[in-house]
């Protein structure tokens, strides 16, 4: 008996019923004795089963490919802030780490004086227990102009420097 190897093109043929009477035989004799083989008709049963449930291939539109040759030379459409934006954004950033430098450089050492008044202060400790907590002002403003000034350095970078560099290298070319 002659021992052939079938492909997966003539196993998938098989499984779609398009092969003639006698290959489709051979194949089927092949399936009884081989576990190899009875393992690939599995799996690919099982691939044509998921395949042939699907509702149909999608098709792109007539005028796809036109649109995409047309559009293959435009410019990249830009994710980024428009300049304007990026500096309004970049100068309210700038504010802001320079309003809690100058709040950690007082001489109230990171406290806010007269926000509450002392009597009441004085009222809360005596009647009520709360639970207190020690926050370290200064550190949560060193922390707040940290991320502050790392944001003015990420917007800056993208509102300005990205576009001044991308302008300066296609007026090389």
């Amino acid at each position: 008996m002659e021992q052939k190897n079938y492909s997966d093109d003539e196993l998938i043929s098989y499984l779609d019923e398009t092969l003639p009477v006698h290959d489709r035989e051979r194949i089927e004799e092949k399936i009884k004795n081989d576990f190899a083989v009875q393992q690939r008709i599995k799996e690919l049963e099982t691939i044509h089963t998921i395949l042939s449930d699907q509702k149909g291939i999608e098709h792109p539109s007539a005028n796809f490919t036109e649109k995409v040759m047309t559009n293959l030379h435009t410019g990249r459409a830009s994710g980024y802030f428009s300049p304007t934006q990026g500096m309004l954004l970049l100068l309210g950033l700038l504010v802001a780490s320079g309003l809690s430098l100058a709040l950690l450089s007082s001489s109230t050492g990171g406290q806010l004086p007269g926000l509450i008044p002392q009597e009441i202060t004085s009222f809360l400790k005596n009647k009520m227990h709360l639970p207190t907590t020690s926050l370290d002002m200064k550190q949560i403003i060193n922390g707040v102009t940290a991320v502050n000034l790392i944001l003015a350095f990420i917007l800056l970078d993208r509102t300005v420097l990205r576009p001044l560099f991308q302008k300066r290298s296609e007026g090389i070319r």
